[in-house]
């Protein structure tokens, strides 16, 4: 484990080295450049193959957020992937075929399920994390973006982004049971649970806040640029929303919808992330191929850190307090950041 201040280095498996700066250690890359043949994943790049009985021209071979493949054909998405990841070996284990093109994703380990938004399918895949199989497909709203669960009150949230709505869904029967209204254009899903209030990131310069308790539209939260990742420490009731457009990271108090404080990080941020338990937020700057580190106590950025290309979704594991992050155009990687 690298030191605070020692050699930090980043490891790619193309053979490029990237040094970031102190603080953080990133301790190794995970190869996105598998092809997918019969179902696998296999350990080259494959530009032509079969699957099933259908002919498959080529691979996009970009790894979204949550770690799916999206296989081209004929320019359309056709078929995609959930790739399951050994975080210590660090290598893929399983791949679950789910709906057209996915994009949000949430796991909740109570039950040991995973729900997937297929976009193009307008439904939510639910995987069984023991069999590595889908169980059940709901039905929401056009084009689905971010999800989030609520494993104490078994509920999951969906933004529906071509109906300016979150569905509601009860995890228990699997159905919807509510639509909520929201500011036009929601792609991101965060909740306070023990506020009990969910937020939204919409396509103007606001969030969307929904009381959970009643399922109504209680506020918004206005932001000097459009919002686009957002993580909640639901200890603090601290929301942090990064904006593309000014660069930052606003810092929302989830009680009162106030913005408290603004932090300067790289050039179009993206996926936000946050691991309480360290006092530490990270944000992937899609423009900048960078990782801004934020000390949550002090407020600033404390490092910055080179990972992949167009970097875009981050999630920290509570248990490592590892952090893993998707680059967009780097030939599909994920970047491991050791604390």
């Amino acid at each position: 484990m690298g030191s605070r201040h020692g050699d930090c280095r980043g490891r790619s498996v193309g053979g490029r080295e990237r040094i970031p700066s102190a603080h953080t250690h990133v301790h190794g890359w995970i190869s996105a450049n598998d092809g997918i043949r019969d179902g696998r994943p296999t350990t080259t790049v494959t530009k032509r193959g079969n699957h099933a009985s259908a002919k498959w021209s080529t691979y996009d071979r970009r790894l979204n957020p949550g770690g799916q493949w999206r296989l081209r054909r004929r320019g359309r998405f056709r078929r995609t992937h959930r790739l399951r990841r050994d975080t210590t070996s660090r290598t893929v284990t399983a791949t679950t075929a789910v709906g057209r093109h996915p994009v949000g994703l949430a796991v909740d380990p109570s039950t040991r399920t995973v729900y997937v938004t297929n976009y193009d399918g307008s439904s939510v895949s639910v995987i069984d994390i023991a069999s590595n199989k889908v169980v059940a497909s709901i039905g929401v709203g056009s084009h689905p973006g971010g999800i989030v669960v609520d494993p104490d009150a078994r509920i999951a949230y969906a933004a529906n982004g071509d109906n300016a709505s979150v569905s509601v869904i009860d995890v228990t029967a699997r159905t919807v049971t509510a639509t909520v209204p929201t500011g036009k254009g929601p792609s991101r899903v965060a909740i306070d649970r023990t506020a009990h209030r969910l937020f939204v990131t919409t396509a103007d310069p606001t969030v969307t806040v929904i009381d959970t308790a009643n399922r109504t539209v209680i506020g918004s939260v206005a932001l000097r640029g459009r919002p686009a990742g957002i993580a909640i420490d639901p200890a603090s009731h601290t929301a942090y929303i990064a904006s593309g457009d000014d660069a930052s990271v606003s810092f929302v108090d989830t009680v009162s919808l106030s913005v408290t404080a603004s932090v300067p990080v790289g050039q179009r941020p993206a996926g936000v992330a946050v691991d309480p338990p360290t006092n530490t937020a990270y944000v992937a700057n899609y423009s900048g191929a960078s990782v801004s580190v934020i000390d949550t106590t002090k407020r600033v950025v404390t490092g910055i850190l080179a990972v992949g290309n167009n970097p875009l979704a981050i999630a920290v594991d509570p248990t490592t307090h590892f952090a893993y992050v998707t680059s967009d155009l780097d030939h599909g990687s994920v970047t491991v950041i050791e604390r």
